[in-house]
């Protein structure tokens, strides 16, 4: 069971890893992030939880020369496929940190590059995240405990699954339980967040994901 369990996530993970960047997914969720125009400063301490390629955490450091991002994942093929991202973006390798994580503890993450030593999960500018957090196992508890990682004034910002037809049938694909949206926005304006949900814009992303812009006040 274990055994075909690694193997149907192996797949997952490689169909997701293709579907990204073949089918425009990357550039569509980048041109999307930079479209939002968020203030935030040149030095940011940027955390991207359940990266996958990276392209969110790495469009938004791009934009401050100063910035440093921590990319966490609980797959280190995709890790790889963020740093070699980064690379081809023309981003410094010394500005980014890849760590092991398991979303149902965003918070405790262990280095790539020496699995004995755990990352300096504090507080930051912004963390994001991308339709990671239905794989958690207490969707709630990683909610708040991601939103515990902001500093004041900073920003969490969440690209999750739409619950329109096509949503619902790609999280079906990807096993992806969808918290009712309604609920996730109740639950980040419980801990002290304006938060606004932005529709995509952005061809093919705009067909199953919507983006929830917090700010911690």
């Amino acid at each position: 069971m274990k055994k075909n369990n690694s193997t149907f996530l192996k797949s997952l993970y490689g169909s997701y890893a293709f579907g990204m960047k073949i089918l425009g997914f990357e550039r569509s969720i980048s041109n999307f992030i930079l479209s939002l125009n968020l203030e935030y400063p040149s030095d940011s301490k940027i955390l991207d939880v359940g990266c996958g390629t990276g392209i969110i955490g790495l469009t938004l450091m791009n934009e401050r020369p100063n910035s440093t991002l921590i990319a966490t994942d609980l797959n280190s093929d995709l890790l790889l496929r963020t740093k070699q991202n980064a690379k081809k973006m023309g981003i410094e390798e010394s500005r980014i940190t890849l760590g092991m994580s398991d979303i149902s503890q965003p918070n405790k993450a262990k280095s790539i590059t020496n699995p004995s030593t755990f990352l300096e999960i504090d507080k930051f500018d912004i963390v994001s995240i991308g339709a990671t957090i239905g794989y958690s196992k207490s969707q709630e508890t990683t909610i708040t405990t991601l939103l515990d990682m902001v500093k004041h004034n900073g920003y969490f910002i969440n690209i999750e699954m739409n619950e329109n037809l096509i949503g619902k049938l790609v999280s079906k694909k990807y096993c992806y339980p969808i918290l009712p949206l309604s609920k996730m926005e109740n639950i980040i304006k419980s801990c002290g967040f304006n938060v606004t949900s932005v529709p995509i814009s952005t061809f093919p992303a705009n067909l199953t994901r919507v983006c929830y812009i917090a700010r911690k006040i």
